[in-house]
């Protein structure tokens, strides 16, 4: 089955949307060259999503009403206080606000970054796989064609319907445009939050295809992905450039069954998948390739905080934490290429952890002498409440690579965020200050 995967805390929600995968366009940076690492999740039970609340916060669910939450990007886990119990199958932040959902109509919701849940009442007593929260709307979908639809964060949540039994196991929106799929071959979309549906139907319940994931990669263009059933097995991915009105299959680098599919940005899509599978995509989903994850069990959630720091939960309590290993140079002034700066990057600041003084440097990519790569650059710092420390550069720039210095001595001790700017390229990066 599949398992699916939006004060002080009011500026980091409005910091957070910029990197979300609907906020800035962070094209700089891209899946090509990711890298996947395991972490161990302190649990043995199989995880079926993952979401995350800030670039730090991260919360996934899975059997047994397992809860893990990590406040370090990923690297350690710790568990936390289920109030039902229930099998959990999908979570969604938006903020600081998540909601997670499972068997028997469960609805949890959290509104301190996952460290606790409350119990909703159940709108429903049918089993929800998926959810999905935008700055706007929430939707959750399960089995026998439920729908519910909620417009207050999650708070409270109304019943619809597309006018199908089918289970839908995949959800994803923007803004107030969903997507679902389900067994069947059924697709459909909502233009309201949730509140009506459309579907498309291209198979039957005897016969396939199932879609089990489900995400935009722009505000127009949405994927889906998962499984045939007839004539052969394999996988699936369709995409769509009209928010779901005419799909077109995508030919994919693996076989079996994909169970989840993100985007953190247009040139930054991810799908997992059964016996470990991964597949990228730079450009909007229209074409993937494999990558290696290095472990062999069913990958059911993942979620990208920016394009270089995602993660992938599965069976067995596996969790995989996906690094950039971009490589950028520039060319030394005696090459005939001098004046080329062949692309954008933000490096890890130097030393972290630091006490007082680190420097950080970047690149603005482009064509010095042509002009090609001027950009109005900010490079700023915040506080793990979104709070704004430190402004380190507000200016025009033109192509080349860059150092500055913060100065931590009047900050306290602490894990700190900074985010580079470029024209349409968005990068985050975290650092430790320690006293």
């Amino acid at each position: 089955m599949k398992r699916s995967a939006s004060g002080a805390f009011t500026l980091l929600l409005s910091f957070l949307l910029s990197i979300h995968p609907f906020g800035a366009a962070l094209a700089g940076a891209s899946v090509d060259s990711l890298s996947w690492t395991g972490r161990s999740s302190g649990v043995a039970t199989n995880l079926h999503a993952v979401a995350y609340s800030t670039p730090l916060i991260w919360v996934a669910v899975g059997e047994a009403g397992t809860i893990i939450r990590s406040t370090d990007g990923g690297d350690t886990w710790t568990g936390v206080s289920n109030p039902t119990g229930d099998v959990l199958y999908g979570v969604a932040f938006h903020g600081p606000v998540g909601i997670a959902v499972g068997l028997g109509g469960t609805m949890l919701r959290s509104s301190d970054g996952g460290a606790s849940w409350e119990k909703l009442p159940r709108a429903t007593t049918k089993i929800l796989f998926a959810v999905s929260m935008s700055a706007t709307a929430a939707v959750a979908a399960g089995e026998e064609g439920t729908i519910l639809h909620s417009s207050d964060d999650g708070a409270t949540w109304k019943a619809s319907a597309a006018g199908v039994a089918n289970v839908f196991f995949g959800v994803g929106i923007q803004a107030d445009t969903a997507i679902m799929g389900a067994y069947g071959g059924v697709t459909a979309t909502s233009y309201n939050g949730g509140a009506t549906w459309g579907t498309q139907v291209m198979g039957t319940l005897a016969s396939g295809p199932a879609f089990y994931g489900a995400c935009f990669a722009t505000s127009k263009v949405a994927v889906v992905v998962g499984e045939m059933w007839t004539p052969s097995s394999g996988s699936l991915i369709l995409r769509s450039e009209n928010q779901g009105f005419v799909w077109t299959r995508q030919a994919s680098p693996a076989s079996g069954k994909l169970q989840a599919v993100c985007f953190a940005a247009p040139n930054s899509g991810v799908i997992v998948g059964t016996e470990g599978r991964i597949l990228v995509s730079a450009d909007t989903g229209s074409n993937w390739v494999q990558q290696s994850s290095g472990v062999s069990c069913s990958l059911n959630g993942v979620a990208f905080a920016d394009p270089s720091h995602g993660i992938a939960v599965g069976d067995s309590g596996t969790v995989l934490i996906a690094r950039s290993a971009v490589a950028t140079s520039v060319e030394s002034p005696g090459s005939a290429e001098s004046s080329r700066v062949p692309g954008y990057r933000l490096e890890q600041n130097y030393p972290n952890p630091f006490n007082p003084v680190t420097k950080i440097e970047y690149t603005i990519g482009g064509n010095r002498e042509q002009g090609i790569g001027v950009r109005d650059v900010s490079l700023i710092v915040y506080d793990v409440l979104g709070r704004e420390v430190a402004v380190l550069v507000n200016e025009t720039k033109t192509a080349g690579s860059y150092e500055v210095s913060l100065d931590g001595s009047r900050l306290a001790s602490g894990i700190y965020i900074y985010r580079l700017t470029a024209g349409s390229y968005v990068q985050t990066m975290r650092m430790v200050l320690i006293k």
